[in-house]
């Protein structure tokens, strides 16, 4: 899996609780995540998805197509994450070609594990 270090400016890092709510299923999409540490659960509909590490980014989908989340997150251990909003991800997305590729490889590696999944 591809690892994202976002710049980590200290008001962007949130500290969250094992069990706690990062954000549900059908919210506004206001920010991505990349985990600083811990893990962080992902489902959808309560069924579980994927764990995530530290490196590894959530929540990118509804900041780049401006739709709701789909899935909701939780962390699954004390953990903390650095939330990047939209503002922020578009310049990022502009100003930093390699940043870009990076959110490219992600998204490609989640298609071809779910295409996988589906043959």
């Amino acid at each position: 899996m591809t690892k994202i270090k976002l710049f980590h400016n200290p008001e962007d890092i949130k500290t969250y609780q094992a069990g706690e709510l990062i954000f549900s299923e059908g919210d506004e999409s206001l920010f991505m995540c990349d985990v600083l540490n811990g893990e962080v659960e992902l489902s959808r509909a309560g069924r579980m998805l994927a764990n995530l590490q530290e490196g590894e980014i959530f929540g990118e989908m509804g900041v780049i197509n401006n739709a709701p989340h789909s899935v909701t997150a939780t962390a699954k251990t004390a953990c903390e994450v650095v939330q990047l909003d939209r503002r922020r991800f578009l310049f990022m997305i502009e100003q930093t070609p390699n940043f870009a590729l990076k959110i490219i490889n992600v998204l490609a590696e989640r298609l071809q594990r779910e295409t996988a999944q589906h043959v």
